[in-house]
């Protein structure tokens, strides 16, 4: 949400302030308490990004820093375990991590139309259009308005995402912006796949998803902006289950 910034919100009068850090220890403790439970998929709508003032400092494995929680991605790789992470919301050509990592499957944001979804400097889905990098998301998903389940009456960040703004208060729905909504709709279809075919592998049930994925007139490349495409439930479990 560094886009986002602070606000008024239109109904309690509550001022917002720029969503803060996330704990990486709650972060990655929850992940591994998942795995530990037997989780096949599991979510994570959060990362921290490259900080490019700093020269030379980019967030990842390479950071002695960040050791405990890469221990965490081996462990998932122990277990099996698909991991999908939000790529980000600041506009930049490069993910955040840990969607950025090789063991990490990156979903970037689209709009409701399935273009990529920016709204203007500072403010849009990260990508991989820092080709150098080589650092692409694996895929898109939207990530623009999408109406999703919320905490009845619960502060949250005002505009983008709370759930006040479809114009019902307290209904527990509202419409929120963000790649954090873009990753879990990829994980979810990760889920159907992999409850379709509970024998598949990490690596059979991406390719189930990456093969049936829509990247318009690019389907079956991948590209910087939108990693493999658009994950496509239907053709997936169709897929999964050996079925045309």
């Amino acid at each position: 949400g560094q886009c986002f910034g602070g606000g008024t919100d239109p109904w309690t009068g509550a001022q917002y302030d720029q969503v803060g850090a996330i704990s990486l220890d709650s972060f990655f403790s929850s992940i591994a308490f998942l795995a530990d439970l037997g989780a096949q998929v599991i979510n994570a709508s959060g990362g921290v990004a490259d900080r490019p003032e700093i020269a030379g400092d980019e967030v990842g494995c390479s950071d002695p820093a960040l050791a405990p929680y890469c221990k965490v991605l081996d462990y998932l790789g122990e277990r099996d375990v698909m991991l999908f992470a939000s790529a980000g919301n600041s506009a930049t050509g490069i993910p955040d991590w840990p969607a950025k990592d090789p063991r990490v499957f990156g979903v970037t944001g689209s709009t409701r139309f399935g273009g990529v979804w920016s709204d203007g400097a500072g403010c849009g889905a990260n990508s991989g259009n820092d080709v150098a990098s080589n650092k692409w998301p694996d895929f898109i998903a939207p990530a623009k308005e999408v109406y999703s389940t919320m905490y009845p009456d619960r502060t949250w960040i005002a505009g983008p995402c709370h759930e006040y703004n479809d114009g019902v208060q307290g209904d527990g729905y509202g419409f929120c912006t963000g790649t954090s909504m873009s990753s879990p709709l990829a994980a979810g279809i990760a889920g159907l796949v992999r409850s379709a075919n509970p024998l598949a592998t990490v690596q059979e049930a991406f390719a189930v998803i990456r093969d049936t994925a829509d990247n318009g007139h690019l389907t079956g490349f991948k590209t910087s902006l939108r990693g493999w495409g658009i994950p496509q439930a239907y053709d997936a479990v169709k897929a999964a289950y050996g079925t045309e």
